[in-house]
């Protein structure tokens, strides 16, 4: 089994996601969706919740064989019964609302992380989007046409944001223009700017092939 490693850095403002071999992962480091620390607190809660849960089925066959039964003895089990599915039940609630409060909380937890990994795949996104739109508009430029997005598409088009509270940490949204928060819109300052630094990369990286003579366009 492969394990996601760090989200590093590539060129510009890209990442790229590397993956290592098995090896023994951290407590806090997800194998997953969760890390062990929070699986772990999931079945420390749900554990008493299930040993309760198995107890009430085997209460509820045993109250029902009686029910069932013509014999006077089984029958007259029926009280005790009673009373044990009534202490289960009571103590059933709790122990469901604890459960269900871990796996609230391990929910929560996995959120920001799948926001840091949305924000990196946005940002390799922009990487590319600013080459590819860079480039077709420079075609443009230098043959006088417009055969680039005649229609503006790519000026509405926007990349969904997560929640304010799971954004990382030095990362920040633009608003796309009906204000949706964003994290790449095709018509943000930063992603024009960014064509910008292709087509000018690009420039540079022609001009020694160039020998010397000016572009011919």
């Amino acid at each position: 089994m492969l394990h996601a490693a760090e989200l590093t850095p590539a060129n510009g403002n890209g990442v790229l996601r590397h993956f290592l071999p098995d090896r023994e992962l951290r407590p806090d480091e997800p194998d997953g969706y969760m890390t062990r620390t929070e699986l772990s607190r999931v079945r420390e809660a749900s554990e008493p919740l299930a040993h309760v849960e198995a107890a009430q089925r085997e209460a509820d066959d045993c109250a029902r064989n009686a029910r069932n039964s013509h014999e006077p003895s089984a029958r007259a089990q029926l009280p005790a019964l009673q009373d044990t599915i009534e202490s289960l039940k009571a103590q059933h609630g709790p122990l469901r609302g604890a459960a269900r409060a871990a796996c609230i909380a391990t929910l929560r937890a996995a959120q920001p992380r799948a926001a840091v990994k949305l924000m990196a795949a946005a940002a390799l996104w922009a990487d590319a989007a600013a080459e590819y739109v860079g480039l077709r508009q420079l075609e443009d430029e230098w043959l006088g046409t417009s055969n680039f997005d005649p229609h503006s598409h790519w000026q509405r088009c926007g990349l969904p944001a997560p929640s304010h509270g799971h954004l990382p940490k030095g990362r920040y949204v633009v608003s796309d223009a009906w204000g949706r928060d964003c994290a790449w819109t095709g018509s943000s300052p930063v992603h024009l700017e960014n064509v910008r630094r292709v087509q000018a990369a690009f420039n540079a990286e022609l001009q020694p092939a160039l020998a010397g003579a000016r572009l011919p366009f």
